[in-house]
């Protein structure tokens, strides 16, 4: 499983971004289908792994690359994060819709999967949204709740097109559209 919440159609010859892209692994297999993939993290390791094993329409870098971003700005459809989401705060969440606002072109999407506990399963480190990061826990998960995803959509002035709660994933599935 891939672990996204994206149409088929939303990707399938399109300018696909991912945040948090790791080694490469949605990037090696969007890579066969999308018109074009920008794989983007923090970590030099991860990257350099992921260019030496993806398709030739894979291009990847770090969210601080202006002089890789910029060109790049509006030009891309969708943006995908692969349990990206749940480990971000809101400010967090800020920085990386600013990357997205910047590289998303008006009527693409922005997929993202929040975190949303579930009562009955017991629970790790997780803060409301809103909260610090955790110096303890590097990893923490940050709870959404429906009024978090719609606060950042007001922010970026965003759309929320569809939004899904999943208990059994725990997650607050969303898709945002930038706006046109």
């Amino acid at each position: 499983a891939l672990a996204i919440w994206c149409a088929g159609d939303d990707l399938i010859d399109r300018d696909v971004v991912e945040i948090g892209c790791g080694c490469g692994v949605l990037g090696k297999q969007f890579g066969l289908v999308v018109r074009s993939y920008l794989g983007l993290d923090y970590s030099e390791l991860a990257l350099a792994i992921a260019r030496g094993a993806s398709p030739s329409n894979c291009t990847y870098g770090m969210p601080s690359d202006r002089k890789l971003l910029e060109p790049l700005a509006q030009s891309c459809d969708t943006l995908v994060g692969r349990e990206f989401f749940i480990h971000q705060n809101l400010d967090q969440a800020r920085r990386v819709l600013r990357i997205a606002t910047h590289l998303i072109r008006p009527g693409g999407i922005i997929c993202a999967d929040f975190y949303h506990t579930n009562p009955d399963i017991p629970q790790g480190a997780v803060h409301p949204a809103d909260s610090p990061l955790d110096p303890q826990y590097a990893s923490a998960g940050f709870h959404y709740e429906p009024a978090d995803t719609h606060r950042l959509a007001e922010e970026f002035g965003l759309t929320i097109r569809s939004q899904d709660r999943d208990l059994e994933r725990q997650r607050l599935f969303t898709i945002f559209e930038v706006g046109r």
